[in-house]
């Protein structure tokens, strides 16, 4: 009897471990920043200082509202692959573009 309480107690001090150990939840925003920042960099041509202030806008509003396989595919340094997940994030890109360059044209 005091085996199965200590089990039980000892699963429900670690369920959320396992919980989050086991998650497949979407990345960290920290990821999806350094994700947009390869992809800026290396790829769009803007300076580490626009990358950064872009990254900065778009990485929070991107973990808001894309799904969990977008996010880890901008993560890894890619667009994303799926065209609604897609449209999404262009429309953010282009929000925080006109937000960092102050409307500028």
């Amino acid at each position: 009897m005091n085996l199965r309480r200590a089990a039980a107690g000892l699963l429900l001090a670690c369920s959320p471990l396992l919980v989050l150990g086991c998650s497949s939840g979407k990345p960290p925003v920290e990821d999806v920043h350094a994700g947009l920042m390869d992809i800026y960099v290396n790829s769009s041509g803007l300076t580490p200082e626009q990358a950064t202030a872009m990254a900065d806008c778009a990485a929070p509003k991107l973990h808001d509202k894309l799904d969990t396989e977008a996010l880890n595919q901008i993560s890894d340094g890619q667009d994303p692959q799926d065209d609604a997940q897609a449209k999404l994030a262009t429309d953010v890109i282009l929000e925080c573009a006109a937000e960092v360059g102050g409307g500028e044209g």
